[in-house]
C-alpha cells in the first residue's frame, strides 16, 4: 500500500519491487556498518543523481539516506550496509537494507518527487 506522507511516498516492499523493476536507472552500494558509512553515501548518491540529470533531488536524497543509513549502522545486527538508488529519470527510489535478526528482509523505503503522484 502506498501512503503519501510530507511530500514524499512510502511504499510496502512489493509495490517497491513492482517500481523499481520498471525503472532503467539502477546504482547499488554496500558498505561497513559504520558511522563514516553515513557521509560516504551521501557523496555517493549526489554523484550518481548528478549522472542521471536529477541533481535538483540530491539535497532531499541525503538527508533521507543520513537518516536511514544512521538507523541502519545505529540499530542493523550485520557487518554491512546496502543502499540502492533506482530511477527513470523523473522519480528516484531510495533503499536501504542491513542484517536484522528480528526481521526478514529489513528495509527502508522512500520515492521521491514523482510527478504523478503530486497532487
Amino acid at each position: 500500500m502506498t501512503k503519501k506522507v510530507s511530500g514524499m511516498l512510502t511504499c510496502s516492499a512489493a509495490d517497491i519491487d513492482a517500481l523499481a523493476r520498471a525503472m532503467p536507472e539502477r546504482a547499488h552500494l554496500e558498505l561497513g556498518a559504520l558511522t563514516s558509512a553515513v557521509p560516504m553515501t551521501r557523496t555517493w548518491a549526489r554523484v550518481i543523481l548528478s549522472g542521471w540529470n536529477l541533481a535538483r533531488l540530491a539535497d532531499d536524497a541525503e538527508q533521507v539516506i543520513s537518516e536511514l543509513v544512521t538507523n541502519s549502522v545505529l540499530h542493523g545486527s550485520g557487518p554491512i550496509v546496502s543502499i540502492w538508488l533506482v530511477s527513470d529519470r523523473e522519480c528516484l527510489v531510495i533503499m536501504i537494507g542491513d542484517p536484522c535478526r528480528t526481521c526478514r528482509n529489513a528495509q527502508r523505503h522512500r520515492t521521491m518527487n514523482c510527478p504523478a503522484e503530486d497532487s
